[in-house]
């Protein structure tokens, strides 16, 4: 993993931190994504750069299942994302402000919208971790699965 470097996280993926459980659509998407999430929420000051295509997680999308990482909708998701908070692919910030940003401009009523074609909003994790994220505000949410959360 390039610590060193900027990561490349598209829109859609600063809301879906929230929620995550340590489950995806395989064990090195799984791995990976916590990884990162793990990373970034022990290094608030790291650097991320802002994508509206496939990124860092997307990277260990199984090539098995049916990639959505470039589907227009998910684009259009990402890019509404960023513009809610203000921002635009390319844009480099760190992660700590990102994740207030999203905390403040964010409420989970929000997610019904924006991720209403998601697989895993049904699950409610990410509408959970945001409201959790909202109460708590000034501290970055760690991954659930770090936390020792279960589902």
């Amino acid at each position: 993993m390039p610590w060193d470097e900027p990561l490349a996280l598209r829109g859609h993926h600063l809301l879906c931190q929230f929620g995550y459980r340590g489950h995806g659509y395989s064990k090195a998407f799984t791995d990976n994504m916590t990884a990162v999430l793990t990373h970034l929420s022990q290094h608030g000051e790291h650097l991320v750069s802002l994508t509206d295509t496939p990124d860092i997680l997307c990277r260990k999308f199984p090539a098995d299942q049916p990639n959505h990482c470039h589907t227009p909708e998910v684009i259009h998701r990402d890019q509404a994302i960023l513009d809610r908070l203000h921002l635009r692919p390319g844009q480099v910030i760190g992660w700590s402000e990102l994740v207030e940003r999203a905390t403040q401009e964010f409420c989970s009523e929000d997610l019904l919208t924006l991720c209403s074609t998601c697989s895993w909003l049904p699950l409610g994790y990410c509408q959970q971790g945001l409201s959790a994220a909202r109460l708590n505000q000034g501290s970055r949410p760690i991954p659930s699965v770090a936390r020792g959360l279960e589902p």
